[in-house]
């Protein structure tokens, strides 16, 4: 199994780098989406409080 990983990487060292954006850029994403939803719910219940 590592010769195989090994001749991947060193094949494609941009391959795995890639990934390794590819990831962080997910995560990023999910994490941003999850907040901004998160900060629209609670800015709508003190707009319905206040209203």
């Amino acid at each position: 199994m590592d010769e195989i990983k090994t001749l991947l990487v060193d094949f494609f060292p941009q391959a795995k780098h890639f990934g390794i954006i590819l990831i962080k850029a997910i995560v990023v994403f999910c994490v941003g989406f999850y907040f901004s939803f998160f900060l629209r719910n609670k800015t709508m219940k003190l707009f319905i409080q206040k209203g």
